[in-house]
């Protein structure tokens, strides 16, 4: 039989074999949500003719991770989702494909318009929400945390350990991650989607937006699928969406996350379920 071999480390004060997975500090047989990049920026969309033509997109960061990252981003205006049926007059869309980041400005394209300046924060995830991901590993449950003067602590680089940053350190005993147990891809439009996690209690969840070719418009007229392309040139490849919240009338089991009460609009969602409980945990 081959052995298992890794790395493990609960918080202070709790002894490994009695940690529950979700309160871990490190444990090398899970995904985490490591982060490798995360900034802000300022970017000026000009002032527009209003002639009818799109504005180009704007490349705010190049991640070149190779696939699509879950991202978390906010912008000083506006930004759609699949969550807002109803969005602002003025909005930007921001899309990600497996090297950049991009925001393209949506506003009144037949009547003049101002200059419009837009500040982005984005925070890149090491995690690919571009394809399916299912841990199979047992989640065990019980025992809590416990209190302790004593811990490990790893500065990142140009840090000193005596830094009182919780940011600066890749690892500390006083502190858990977040572990990622599974990422379930939608394909088809819905008004409820249901994830077979099998955690074993309710779990945490993000939602983004799932792989598509962004401003193609698809139907049928009749038995015929129609593929009709929208927006700016160029910006057809297929590409994700950041996190947002689709936690309208969702329910959580041990076995099962419901996702519903809201109107499908663009696309399907992909699911991040985390082995941190939903709620509070410690």
């Amino acid at each position: 039989m081959a052995e298992e071999f890794g790395v493990s480390i609960s918080r202070s004060g709790v002894p490994v074999d009695k940690s529950p997975d979700y309160s871990k500090v490190l444990d090398s047989r899970w995904r985490t949500l490591q982060i490798p990049y995360e900034s802000s920026k300022t970017f000026t969309f000009p002032a527009s003719a209003g002639d009818g033509s799109w504005d180009p997109p704007i490349a705010v960061f190049n991640h070149n991770l190779g696939f699509f990252p879950l991202t978390e981003v906010g912008t000083s205006i506006p930004h759609s989702s699949p969550a807002n049926i109803f969005p602002a007059a003025t909005y930007v869309d921001i899309l990600i494909d497996k090297s950049n980041i991009y925001m393209v400005m949506n506003r009144d394209r037949f009547s003049p318009q101002p200059a419009q300046t837009v500040v982005i924060k984005y925070r890149v995830y090491n995690i690919d929400i571009g394809k399916d991901y299912q841990e199979e590993a047992e989640v065990k449950l019980g025992s809590g945390t416990g209190k302790s003067d004593h811990g490990v602590k790893f500065a990142t680089e140009g840090n000193r350990i005596d830094d009182g940053n919780p940011r600066h350190f890749s690892t500390d005993t006083t502190k858990k991650q977040l572990a990622v147990h599974q990422v379930k891809i939608f394909e088809e439009d819905s008004f409820q989607y249901k994830v077979e996690h099998n955690v074993g209690y309710p779990p945490s969840y993000m939602t983004a937006e799932s792989p598509r070719r962004h401003y193609l418009n698809v139907y049928f007229m009749g038995d015929v699928k129609v593929e009709e392309y929208y927006g700016p040139v160029g910006y057809d490849r297929e590409m994700v969406g950041p996190i947002y919240d689709f936690s309208n009338f969702s329910t959580a089991d041990g076995t099962y996350l419901t996702l519903k009460g809201i109107q499908s609009t663009q696309t399907a969602p992909v699911v991040i379920v985390l082995k941190d409980p939903l709620g509070i945990s410690v």
